[in-house]
């Protein structure tokens, strides 16, 4: 039997699919679209899934469509009860097998079309068979570059989706940002490791010192991406990233900053020996001030990375927000491991390579 996840807050969409649910070699389940990260954990074979587009903006639209027909491992239909897609073909480019516009969803949705969009899929991604053979082999283990590609499943808790849809990116650009504005950016919290035994043992110079340097060197590591080193506190360092709102490419200079510690301390640092640092990286809003007059500014995105850095990451961390991970390369996604959630947000922590 196969298994057919309708995810829509419309409960009268249930009647459209009666005739399905009536079928022997299909169990019909339907879930709010909230519950779509929790539901897609839980599946241990490949289904049937479909998303009901109504009351998504453009921007979660394309993001989470990318983001259900990225693998191979289910075959994925849209309902677009209110025609929100100017081009339904470029559903099908990205990997959808299935359209389910007004008409349709008036018709009803039954095993034919289901059958229909089944085969498409194992046509698609080269499996064998046809009809319901073919809709059978849909629910056995798939092969390919992609079949690893969900061992982290980003997707969006209903508070992100909620905060997409109030960004107010400051764009790439410096120039079109103004003091006492409200934007939203990307919020890099720095910190070098220094513990105990090490501060008893140096002097507060040295550590001053060596601070101002580990922050001139991310700095000029992220010199590319216009960042700016905002706010800074003993070994901790605020930076400001400019937001467009649609990508994050910062995720894969973070990781790659995680990987070079050691040559960081004893190039950059002139250290003999390891010290590391832990970053955490955030999307989040704040009235932008210049550099030193930041002490009146109330942001919760900005008290939110401080408490998440100094009460939460641990040292040699990279802790990368649901945001700023589902913005960045889905291939980078399999680095990752969900990490639990931290006032409201949900978090992912970056494996550790040796």
């Amino acid at each position: 039997m196969i298994r057919v996840v309708v995810f829509t807050d419309d409960e009268s969409y249930r009647d459209r699919f009666a005739a399905l649910d009536r079928s022997r070699s299909y169990s019909l389940e339907f879930y709010p679209k909230e519950e779509l990260r929790t539901v897609l954990r839980s599946l241990s074979e490949p289904a049937v899934l479909y998303y009901d587009l109504e009351g998504e903006s453009q921007f979660v639209r394309e993001r989470t469509l990318r983001f259900l027909t990225k693998g191979p491992e289910h075959a994925v239909g849209v309902i677009d009860s209110t025609e929100e897609v100017p081009d339904p073909a470029e559903l099908f480019h990205i990997g959808a097998v299935d359209y389910i516009g007004p008409g349709v969803l008036e018709d009803g949705v039954g095993p034919r079309r289901v059958r229909r969009a089944v085969t498409l899929f194992e046509q698609a991604y080269g499996s064998n068979g046809s009809g319901d053979d073919a809709a059978d082999s849909a629910t056995g283990t798939t092969d390919g570059p992609d079949a690893d590609w969900q061992g982290t499943t980003v997707v969006l808790s209903a508070e992100a989706k909620q905060r997409t849809r109030s960004y107010r990116p400051s764009g790439l650009d410096w120039q079109r940002v103004f003091v006492s504005q409200e934007y939203t950016f990307l919020m890099l919290y720095s910190e070098l490791d220094i513990d105990g035994d090490l501060r008893r043992i140096w002097s507060t110079h040295r550590i001053e010192g060596l601070a101002a340097k580990f922050r001139g060197y991310l700095e000029r590591e992220l010199t590319g991406y216009g960042a700016h080193s905002w706010i800074w506190s003993d070994t901790a360092c605020l930076f400001l990233i400019p937001f467009d709102g649609e990508r994050c490419p910062l995720v894969r200079d973070c990781v790659r900053l995680m990987l070079s510690q050691t040559l960081m301390a004893v190039e950059r640092l002139s250290l003999s020996h390891a010290v590391g640092f832990r970053l955490a990286l955030t999307v989040g809003d704040t009235i932008y001030e210049d550099r030193g007059r930041t002490g009146d500014i109330i942001s919760d995105s900005v008290n939110f990375v401080f408490h998440l850095g100094r009460k939460y990451l641990e040292a040699g961390q990279l802790l990368v927000d649901e945001e700023a991970l589902w913005l960045a390369d889905p291939q980078l996604h399999k680095l990752f491991s969900f990490a639990g959630r931290y006032e409201g947000r949900e978090l992912y922590r970056m494996h550790r390579v040796l």
